[in-house]
């Protein structure tokens, strides 16, 4: 299929809550769908300043949004072309056909570059995202300023669908008191789906005066239901899993088992910590890139420095593989 040629890749997931330092596997809950807002304000609270977060309150609004196809990214701190390629489910190669004359090692924060639609039909043509994406409920983003003189805000999108969904991106805009819009950008979740009942983070690093800032809005761009999730994606068993806080930082460790009849290319873990509020406080994505044998087992450690200073987390771990099959 596609340049794996005699290969099919498929995408192995597990996404589970993690209370306390116990393990837990609970599955994914039942929720109704409803028809939640598409656009999420925070507001700036009336504190004093403080060198960290301010706190936000959300403010929900029903303002339609309605997606370009396909949609223009603006380069984050960090950000490469394979980093891009694995978030958005695009080959390299076609994020560099899509965008003439760009670069790989030259890539600029603030560089505005085209995401090319990462599905094709029977017939080789490309399958663009849907004009009107899913309903899904956005948390209020939760921005703070850093050390660089950027605001970063962190968020999450949540599926209420009975089916996984797939290709979401977000924007995030901030706005000054007067409601005039100080820096916007695009940005895709850390993962390929969002499972049903469960959620992805996302984060945006953005030029703005931090003293002028009164908050962000995020509207959802992108996102449609993985309709062939039942052929694509099978469950990765996780045990002994344990999260504790040492000097600042959380660490959250577990034992991967493939309780497959092949090998699995186990490729990345999100873990994601949030408050007692459900607002992302920080998350790491872990690039493991190893083969597990079928039975096998794995340990996984990986830790995280809050952008938000506070012990009271929950933690969620995600985790892709990709088995091989032999045609």
């Amino acid at each position: 299929m596609g340049y794996w040629g005699w290969r099919r890749l498929v995408a192995v997931f597990v996404s589970v809550w993690i209370a306390g330092c116990s393990a837990t596997h609970d599955s994914a809950p039942t929720i109704h769908p409803t028809l939640p807002p598409r656009v999420t304000l925070a507001v700036r609270a009336p504190v004093t300043p403080s060198p960290t977060a301010r706190p936000v309150f959300p403010v929900p609004t029903t303002a339609p949004f309605v997606s370009p196809t396909p949609f223009v990214y603006t380069l984050q701190a960090g950000d490469t072309l394979l980093s891009l390629s694995r978030r958005f489910g695009v080959p390299v190669g076609h994020l560099e056909a899509a965008n003439g004359g760009l670069q790989p090692h030259m890539l600029q924060i603030g560089q505005q570059i085209i995401i090319p639609n990462p599905q094709f039909d029977p017939a080789g043509l490309p399958i663009l995202p849907t004009a009107t994406p899913l309903a899904l409920p956005l948390s209020a983003p939760t921005c703070s300023e850093t050390t660089t003189n950027t605001i970063l805000c962190l968020g999450s999108v949540h599926n209420d669908f009975e089916l996984p969904v797939e290709r979401v991106v977000v924007e995030v805009r901030l706005f000054d008191a007067q409601g005039r819009t100080l820096a916007e950008a695009d940005t895709g979740i850390e993962q390929a789906i969002i499972p049903a009942g469960q959620f992805a983070p996302y984060r945006v690093l953005l030029q703005a005066n931090w003293d002028v800032y009164a908050g962000a809005a995020v509207s959802l761009k992108s996102a449609d239901i993985a309709r062939d999730a039942g052929a694509r994606f099978v469950a990765l068993a996780l045990e002994e899993t344990f999260g504790q806080w040492v000097n600042g930082r959380y660490i959250l460790s577990a034992s991967l088992l493939n309780d497959t009849t092949q090998a699995l290319l186990v490729q990345r873990a999100v873990v994601t910590l949030t408050d007692r509020d459900d607002r992302i406080t920080g998350y790491r994505v872990a690039y493991i890139n190893r083969w597990l044998a079928a039975g096998e087992r794995m340990p996984l450690l990986v830790e995280i420095v809050p952008h938000i200073a506070n012990p009271d987390v929950r933690p969620a771990l995600y985790i892709e593989a990709q088995p091989v099959f032999n045609e």
